[in-house]
């Protein structure tokens, strides 16, 4: 069972992704509606036939008991190989991952924290995350989003289950990632400073010219500080995606451990801010997300 290695044992599915009904709990109306539209939106811009879908599958934890406020909304996007061969020929599950890593991961659920990640399987074929094990593990709970059922059930952990959180707290390559981003944030922070103190300055100096040269190169390395973050986050992103997300994978204890300190959300803000390019106009954003008080 793929269930969250840091979460406690809560006494239901989450309610504001599911709801339930007669024959037991269901994916939220509005969700679901969301979900498909990302996904439909995806294949539309992809170039892929609408029937080249199979199916459109959600696992993970938060088909469990073992979940938090942010937990991702793990899907795979099930594909017809048929289909995708007479579309595209030679194209594999690994390119289409690509093009839709960013169009369909780390999408917020409206009304929701939860973040929204598919991933693309041709039907049939071996893919970077693996050939599709869904359903074939021990209690993994498997739901379908296009026809409103668990194919296997919701997994349950007991009340009394204390999350194993050793091997994340133990784990040097996590302490090394977290001093790793302290010093991005920090060095971005100061720089932040550093701009607004020279900017408040040059109203007051003679030789402006020389003042908007410095505000013109700390600002160069602003840009670069927080290109360095989203780096570093899409790095550590990918590692965990590449292997599946396994429950005890060195990738996914990292990413669960940054997350629940609250680095994630950070970078995952950061990562919008600039992705198109990193401008003056940008600064007033960066600074909310870092902790830069505007006085």
């Amino acid at each position: 069972m793929r269930a969250s290695i840091i979460d406690y044992p809560r006494e239901d599915l989450a309610s504001d992704i599911w709801e339930n009904s007669d024959d037991g709990p269901v994916l939220k109306e509005a969700i679901a509606d969301e979900v498909e539209d990302m996904v439909y939106s995806f294949l539309d811009d992809a170039g892929i036939p609408e029937e080249a879908l199979v199916d459109l599958l959600i696992y993970g934890s938060i088909l469990s008991n073992q979940y938090n406020s942010k937990t991702d909304v793990d899907a795979r996007i099930v594909l017809d190989p048929e289909i995708i061969e007479e579309t595209f020929g030679e194209i594999t599950g690994d390119d289409l991952y690509e093009m839709g890593k960013e169009l369909i991961h780390d999408i917020l659920l409206g009304g929701t924290k939860h973040p929204f990640n598919a991933t693309v399987v041709i039907e049939g074929e071996d893919t970077i995350l693996g050939e599709s094990e869904l359903g074939e593990l021990e209690e993994t709970p498997v739901y379908s989003v296009l026809t409103s059922t668990f194919l296997v059930d919701p997994y349950f952990t007991d009340s009394d289950f204390e999350p194993d959180e050793s091997l994340a707290e133990n784990s040097e390559d996590a302490k090394d990632e977290m001093q790793v981003l302290d010093a991005l944030l920090t060095e971005l922070k100061s720089d932040v400073i550093d701009y607004d103190w020279v900017q408040e300055a040059v109203d007051g100096v003679a030789d402006k010219e020389k003042f908007m040269e410095k505000l013109e190169s700390k600002l160069e390395e602003i840009g670069a500080d927080s290109l360095a973050l989203v780096v570093e986050y899409t790095d550590i992103r990918d590692a965990r995606y590449e292997t599946g997300k396994e429950h005890a994978d060195p990738g996914n204890v990292l990413y669960k451990l940054l997350e629940k300190y609250e680095y994630v959300e950070k970078l995952k803000k950061l990562k919008s801010i600039v992705e198109d390019g990193f401008t003056k106009s940008d600064l007033p954003k960066i600074e909310e997300v870092i902790g830069v008080e505007d006085d």
